[in-house]
C-alpha cells in the first residue's frame, strides 16, 4: 500500500522534474523517423539490387528527395531508368519529368517524351497528360494533335482535371477530334464538379448558349454564380448581361448593375460601358441599394486587414 509519505515523494519528485521541451521532443521525433528512412533505404537497396523492380522505384525516390540517404538526382536517373527498362510506368514518367528538366543529366525533351510515352502506353494518367501537351506543341516529338486529344482524352477518363478541361476544348473546337458540343459539355463539366472555375463559366456558357443542350438561362446563372464568386470576370459580366437582358423572372436591373459594376472592378473589358447603360434607367434608390451590394460583396472578397500591433 502506497503511504502519504511516499506519494508526497513522488510529486516533489514530479516538480523537480520540468516538462521536456518541445523542441527536443521534436528533435527526437525528427531523429527517430530519419532512423526509421535510413532502414528503408537500407532494405530497399538491398532489394533493388537483387533484382526488385518496385525497391528500383522507390531508392530512385528516396535519392530524389532525399529521404533516408543523401538527395543524389544522378542516382535518382539511374534508379528510375533501372525500373523503368524493365517496366515500371511510374518509374518512367519520374524518369522523364527528370530528364524533360534536365535534373540529374542533360535537359532531352526528345527523351523526355520517350519515357512519358512508355507511362503513358501502360495508362499513367499524368503522363498521358503531359505527352499529350508535348504533341500539341511538337516538343520534342512531332506535332499531333489527334495523338494530343486521344491521350487527353485517355487522362481525362482516369479523373484527371487538366485533360478534362483540355479535352473539352478540343471538342468544342473539333481540334484533333469530331467536334462534338454535347460531349464537350460533358467533360466540361467533369472538370467543373472538381473546382475548375474556367471549367464552370463554360458550363453556364453552353447552357445560356444552348451548345450541346437545350438553351436553359436559370441553369446557367447558377453555374456562372459559381465562377463569378470564385472572381471570373466573364462569368460576372455574363451574370450582369442575364440579369439585364432577360424576360420575365429573371430580369433585375439591380442585380445586373452589381454584377457588371463588379465585372468592371475584375477588369472585364466591356462591363464598364454596360454598366452605364443599366445604370441610366435605375432609379436613385435602384443605384444606392446597387452600391451598397457591391461594396457588401468587395468587403465580404477582401482579405482581412492585420490586426494593429
Amino acid at each position: 500500500m502506497i503511504t502519504r509519505f511516499a506519494l508526497l515523494l513522488l510529486a516533489l519528485v514530479a516538480l523537480a522534474c520540468p516538462p521536456p521541451s518541445p523542441i527536443a521532443e521534436l528533435e527526437r521525433t525528427a531523429a527517430q523517423q530519419q532512423h526509421g528512412f535510413e532502414a528503408a533505404y537500407a532494405e530497399s537497396l538491398a532489394r533493388a539490387k537483387a533484382g526488385d523492380v518496385e525497391a528500383m522505384r522507390v531508392v530512385g525516390q528516396m535519392h530524389h528527395i532525399g529521404r533516408g540517404t543523401a538527395v543524389n538526382h544522378v542516382e535518382a536517373q539511374r534508379w528510375y531508368r533501372a525500373a523503368a527498362e524493365l517496366g515500371d510506368a511510374e518509374a518512367a514518367y519520374r524518369l522523364g519529368v527528370l530528364v524533360d528538366f534536365g535534373v540529374g543529366g542533360p535537359a532531352s525533351s526528345s527523351e523526355a517524351a520517350r519515357w512519358l510515352k512508355v507511362a503513358a502506353d501502360k495508362g499513367h494518367m499524368t503522363a498521358q497528360r503531359q505527352l499529350a501537351s508535348m504533341l500539341v506543341q511538337g516538343r520534342g516529338v512531332a506535332k499531333d494533335e489527334a495523338e494530343a486529344s486521344r491521350l487527353f482524352l485517355a487522362a481525362a477518363q482516369q479523373g484527371d482535371l487538366e485533360a478534362q478541361s483540355a479535352i473539352a476544348q478540343r471538342l468544342d473546337g473539333g481540334i484533333g477530334i469530331a467536334a462534338n458540343a454535347a460531349e464537350a459539355l460533358r467533360w466540361y463539366r467533369a472538370a467543373a464538379d472538381q473546382g475548375s472555375v474556367i471549367d464552370q463559366y463554360q458550363v453556364g456558357f453552353h447552357h445560356d448558349m444552348g451548345l450541346g443542350t437545350r438553351e436553359d438561362d436559370y441553369e446557367a446563372l447558377a453555374w456562372y454564380r459559381r465562377a463569378a464568386e470564385a472572381g471570373n470576370a466573364d462569368a460576372q459580366y455574363a451574370i450582369g448581361t442575364l440579369h439585364a437582358e432577360a424576360k420575365g423572372a429573371l430580369r433585375d436591373p439591380v442585380e445586373a448593375c452589381r454584377w457588371l459594376d463588379i465585372a468592371a472592378r475584375s477588369g472585364h473589358p466591356s462591363a464598364r460601358r454596360a454598366l452605364i447603360v443599366v445604370e441610366t434607367g435605375l432609379t436613385q434608390r435602384d443605384l444606392d441599394d446597387c452600391r451598397k451590394a457591391v461594396d457588401a460583396w468587395v468587403a465580404r472578397k477582401s482579405p482581412p486587414k492585420p490586426a494593429a500591433p
